[in-house]
């Protein structure tokens, strides 16, 4: 329903199963229809492996020495740099995260699933999706990023970020949106003390939002115009 696609039965099997395949992972079944709505098979090995970040890391496929190209070589750099920036202040550390993070990025649009899921709409709108694998500050994170852009006829302006965060079995969704200066945050997780916390930390930076986890993850589907019909 995100993705304004009809509900037919056999596509909303197809994208079941393939979020079964990652333990019934609310972003796996996000990122299937968004392969649906580019016209990717939702069961295709190449989506399934890229659904493979978001498994926890005993589940995750590749080799120790990072070979499978799904990120472990940029994790590793990551995380070296990271503590090399360990003694420097925290703009050196958030250039070392950007940096990383951009890396991901980049890498997405390299891959031919990928970069489908990338290609604007008929409207000049569309997702970039990325994985990602990092250590930044001596921890393991791994997830989904998901950029939403916007065509004003004479360039793509970024609209909308988010990003799935995941460190061993915990989850958390943090969106951005709005001027660069002044935007709108949005945090989602399950403890309390933690969304406090992320509020007031960041709550100087601009207008800061911190919800359960659940209200993140159903946020899209009610900020469109309407369901389906079919619903």
């Amino acid at each position: 329903m995100g993705e304004g696609l009809r509900l037919d039965p056999a596509r909303i099997m197809a994208v079941r199963r393939a979020a079964l395949r990652h333990a019934s992972d609310p972003a796996a079944a996000r990122l299937a229809a968004r392969a649906v709505a580019a016209g990717i098979d939702p069961e295709s090995v190449e989506l399934d492996s890229a659904l493979g970040v978001l498994d926890a890391p005993a589940g995750r496929r590749g080799d120790a020495d990072g070979s499978d190209g799904s990120g472990s070589a940029d994790r590793r750099a990551g995380g070296e740099a990271s503590r090399r920036a360990a003694p420097e202040d925290e703009a050196a550390s958030l250039a070392i995260l950007s940096e990383a993070l951009m890396k991901a990025a980049r890498r997405s649009l390299e891959d031919p699933t990928l970069a489908a899921m990338s290609r604007p709409d008929a409207d000049g709108s569309g997702w970039v999706c990325a994985p990602f694998e990092l250590e930044y500050g001596g921890t393991e994170f791994h997830g989904f990023l998901r950029i939403w852009y916007y065509s004003n006829g004479m360039s793509r302006i970024v609209g909308r970020m988010s990003a799935d965060i995941r460190c061993g079995g915990s989850r958390r969704l943090l969106e951005l949106r709005g001027p660069r200066t002044s935007p709108a945050i949005a945090y989602y997780a399950d403890d309390p003390r933690e969304r406090s916390a992320f509020e007031l930390e960041f709550g100087r930076r601009g207008a800061v939002r911190a919800e359960r986890l659940e209200r993140g993850y159903c946020g899209e589907l009610g900020s469109g115009n309407g369901l389906d019909a079919d619903a």
